[in-house]
C-alpha cells in the first residue's frame, strides 16, 4: 500500500515526532510504527512495494529506509539508478526470500550504499539464491549486514566490472556456496567482515588489484580465500581458522600472480596456504603466522619471508 492509501485510516497525532532522514520509509506488515511510513507492505511480495518506492526516488537519487520487521522477498528487489541508499534498521530488517532468486540487484549504476539489512535465504533447497548481486556497479558499499542460509550461488557477488567497491562489516552465516564473490572486478576491498560455516569464504575470479583485510573466517569447508586467475591483489591481516576435513586457508590457483599474503594467521586442516599450480607465479607469502598446514608451493619464483613457525 501507499501513505495516502494508509493515511486516509489514520491521522498522525503528533506533529512534532521525530522525522526519519530518508527520501521515503517504507514498513513491513509487522512492522511496530506504520504511521510515518511513505509504503506500507502487506506480508506478501514485498519486493513490489520496494520497487515501486525505488522507481518513485527523484532523479537524483536518494534513501530508502526500510522499518524493522520481515519482508517477503519473492523476486528481485531492483536498483536501476545511480546514488541510491537503501537501508535498514539492523538485524531486526529482516529480507526473507521465500523463492529461489537474488533477493536484491542492481545493474549498470554506481553510488550504491546498502546497509543494515538482514537477508535471510532460501537455503537448502535453492539453486541459484543470491542476497546481494551487483553487475557493473561501482564506487558502491555494502556495510554492516547480515548473510545467512543462501544456497547455490554465493551470498553476495560483485560481478563483471564492479569495481571500487567496498563490503565492510558484514556477518555471513551458513552460506552453501561462496559467501563472497568478485567475479571480473577490480580495485574492492572487502574488510571487517566475519564469514562462518561457508563452502568458500572469499572468492576471486578474473579480479586483480583488490585487498582483503582484517576479516575473519570460521570453519568453510573447501577454502577460506580462494583465488582463480586473479593477480597483484592483497590478502592481509586476516584470521583463519578452519576445522572441515579438506579445508585451505589461502588457495592460489589457474595463473593467479604478484599476489601478496601478509601478516595472516591462519589455521588450515590441509594447507594454510596452497600455490596450486606452477603459473601462479611470483606470489608473496610473508610474515604470516601458519598454525597447522604451512605452505604448499607448486610454483617456481614464490618468494616466501619471515613465515612462522
Amino acid at each position: 500500500g501507499t501513505a495516502a492509501e494508509w493515511n486516509d485510516d489514520h491521522t498522525i497525532a503528533d506533529v512534532d515526532k521525530p522525522k526519519v532522514p530518508a527520501t521515503f520509509v517504507i514498513a513491513a506488515s509487522n512492522s511496530l510504527d506504520t504511521v510515518r511510513a511513505d509504503y506500507v507492505c502487506d506480508g506478501t511480495d514485498d519486493q513490489v512495494t520496494i520497487n515501486g518506492a525505488l522507481g518513485d526516488l527523484p532523479a537524483q537519487g536518494g534513501k530508502i529506509l526500510l522499518l524493522e520487521g520481515t519482508y517477503d522477498i519473492s523476486a528481485a528487489i531492483t536498483i536501476t539508478d545511480d546514488d541510491i541508499t537503501i537501508q535498514g534498521c539492523g538485524k531486526n530488517t529482516r529480507l526473507a526470500a521465500s523463492a529461489d532468486v537474488s533477493m536484491l540487484t542492481a545493474n549498470n549504476v554506481s553510488g550504491l550504499i546498502v546497509r543494515d539489512l538482514y537477508f535471510y535465504g532460501f537455503g537448502f533447497g535453492g539453486v541459484a539464491n543470491i542476497g546481494v548481486y551487483f553487475t557493473t556497479v561501482t564506487g558502491s558499499k555494502i556495510e554492516n549486514c547480515w548473510f545467512e542460509n543462501t544456497a547455490g550461488e554465493q551470498a553476495l557477488r560483485l560481478h563483471t566490472n564492479s569495481h571500487r567497491c567496498i563490503v565492510s562489516a558484514c556477518i555471513f552465516l551458513f552460506n552453501w556456496a561462496a559467501s563472497i564473490q568478485v567475479s571480473n572486478s577490480n580495485y574492492c576491498v572487502i574488510s571487517g567482515n566475519t564469514f562462518d560455516e561457508s563452502t568458500t569464504a572469499i572468492d576471486l575470479v578474473g579480479s586483480d588489484f583488490n585487498t582483503i583485510t582484517a576479516n575473519t573466517l570460521f570453519d568453510s569447508i573447501n577454502n577460506g580465500v580462494f583465488l582463480t586467475s586473479s593477480d597483484d591483489n592483497v590478502i592481509s591481516s586476516n584470521t583463519i581458522f578452519t576445522a572441515q576435513g579438506g579445508t585451505v586457508g589461502v588457495r592460489i590457483f589457474s595463473g593467479s600472480e604478484r599476489n601478496t599474503v601478509i601478516g595472516n594467521q591462519i589455521s588450515a586442516v590441509v594447507d594454510d596456504v596452497l600455490i596450486a599450480d606452477a603459473g601462479s607465479d611470483w606470489n608473496h607469502i610473508t610474515n604470516n603466522y601458519f598454525l597447522n598446514g604451512g605452505i604448499t608451493d607448486g610454483a617456481p619464483n614464490t618468494i616466501q619471508t619471515n613465515n612462522a613457525p
